[in-house]
């Protein structure tokens, strides 16, 4: 899941250590929150995260408006910050992501976050769990932002695993490999990225789903890990530990694994393929049936130019600017106004203003406008929504910002 980067949908790696050397400063999180330099009301959001997750741990959000970050949601786990004004668990509207160095990109996963810094550090906080906030897993918390030590181009935060780009273009992933999601040939895992992925590879965007991993070669997709409900689009429903090519001849300008299912953009002509789980028709092709291999989306005569698979629903943007959603609406997800529970097979375009990128998370969706600011529609438990409460709604709402 990969990405407005929660790859927004909804949650994004180590664990502070005493005595951590000076070359951790840089990712410290500050005693307070200093002013921000600008006015955040005017700040120029390009990129969010929120992930594909269990409901319980993911009803958090993060955007960057470069060189800043601001999250909002459930902090549970110190998924996105080490504390909150007067300890609270969640915070119903953003706040600036406190760290010295300036922030590129930030992904949520599960139930941790982790920020690309401009220089390329990668920092993370929340859970440890298997070592996919990049420390030994005898440390189960990651309480602070923590400077891993690690640089990348590009970062993705899935379920259990994180996984990165280098500058050379090689891939690695730390956490949980119980599925062959590190893509490093094995099942164990590892919390240092020691070892890459299929290293003859070079990849130029990855994104890390709930137990499964994607990314594009030379624009062509690969994908590895947890191959359950056909969402490695290989035609099976094995597991890999290794990189399988997926739709041989297809040629992909983007991708975005979610939590059972799959999509990507074609080159050219901005076809929409997804594959893999069709539950509440997340695929989008106007049925609800399982998909091995990739399907193009005919239900619409638009030329897509980004992606987000969430948990059981899709999102994707349009040449127009037009938001577009299918699956399920818990809390009023798919933006068309209503909040009621029932699916939607195909596109239903998204209410409100319109978009430059959206991000689909577990029970949320968030998106990025054309001015450049934020909005998010759905499930409003914890602040998911950054809206100053926790009410539902199927109408896309400004996140408030400090």
């Amino acid at each position: 899941m990969v990405e407005f980067s929660e790859s927004l949908a909804n949650e994004p790696l180590a664990r502070v250590t005493p005595g951590h050397s000076a070359e951790h400063h840089a990712c410290t999180w500050a005693a307070r929150p200093p002013a921000p330099v600008f006015a955040p009301t005017n700040a120029v959001f390009a990129a969010l995260g929120a992930p594909p997750a269990n409901p319980a741990l993911t009803a958090a959000a993060c955007a960057v408006a470069a060189p800043r970050a601001y999250c909002w949601g459930s902090n549970s786990t110190n998924r996105i910050s080490p504390t909150l004004p007067g300890g609270a668990g969640c915070s119903l509207t953003a706040f600036e992501v406190a760290v010295a160095e300036g922030i590129a990109d930030i992904a949520r996963g599960y139930n941790h976050s982790c920020l690309l810094s401009v220089s390329g550090t990668i920092c993370c906080i929340g859970s440890n769990f298997s070592g996919k906030s990049f420390v030994s897993k005898s440390t189960g918390t990651v309480a602070l932002w923590r400077n891993t030590g690690v640089n990348a181009k590009s970062i993705s935060v899935g379920g259990d695993h994180t996984c990165l780009v280098f500058q050379d273009r090689d891939a690695a992933c730390v956490g949980q490999a119980s599925s062959g999601q590190l893509g490093t040939g094995t099942t164990t895992d590892q919390f240092a990225p020691t070892v890459r992925v299929a290293t003859a590879l070079k990849f130029t965007a990855i994104s890390a789903g709930a137990f499964h991993t994607c990314g594009l070669v030379a624009s062509s997709a690969y994908c590895w890990g947890d191959g359950s409900l056909g969402k490695l689009g290989v035609g099976n429903t094995a597991d890999y530990s290794l990189p399988q090519l997926v739709g041989s001849g297809l040629r992909f300008a983007s991708i975005s694994a979610g939590s059972r299912h799959t999509c990507a953009i074609a080159e050219g002509d901005g076809a929409l393929y997804c594959w893999g789980s069709n539950s509440s028709g997340r695929l989008g092709d106007g049925t609800t049936t399982t998909r091995l291999t990739p399907q193009r989306l005919t239900a619409l005569d638009v030329r897509f130019t980004q992606v987000s698979a969430g948990d059981d629903h899709t999102c994707a943007v349009d040449d127009q600017n037009r938001a577009w959603c299918f699956g399920a609406n818990s809390g009023g997800k798919l933006g068309t106004g209503s909040t009621g529970t029932f699916g939607r097979s195909t596109p239903q375009q998204v209410v409100g203003p319109s978009f430059q990128q959206v991000s689909s998370g577990t029970d949320f969706t968030c998106g990025i406008t054309i001015t450049s600011t934020v909005w998010c529609w759905g499930l409003g438990a914890s602040g998911a929504l950054g809206g100053g409460n926790t009410i539902n709604t199927g109408v896309p709402m400004p996140v408030v910002l400090p």
